[in-house]
């Protein structure tokens, strides 16, 4: 391994699927800002936040939402008039 460039293996699929070396300078801990195990973590994060947000404004989301709402409001309706004075 080759120190003055980043520690990580990366794939490249030009010459056949096969690793090799990140060419990039270090940054820091022997990696570079890519491949810094603090940078991954951060963007894994992000990724995973923006996954969040967009399935939750997921149309088939929004309908079980709904179904299950009024599934409780027509248990609370039923509720409610059971107990009305006749």
């Amino acid at each position: 391994m080759q120190t003055d460039r980043c520690k990580r293996r990366v794939r490249s699929d030009s010459m056949g699927w096969h690793d090799h070396q990140c060419k990039r300078k270090p940054w820091k801990d022997g990696f570079c800002k890519q491949h810094h195990p603090t940078g991954v973590a951060k963007r894994e994060e992000e990724k995973e936040k923006r996954y969040q947000e967009k399935s939750a404004r997921d149309p088939w989301r929004l309908l079980q939402n709904a179904l299950g709402r009024i599934k409780d409001l027509e248990a609370e309706v039923a509720r409610l008039k059971g107990k009305e004075p006749k």
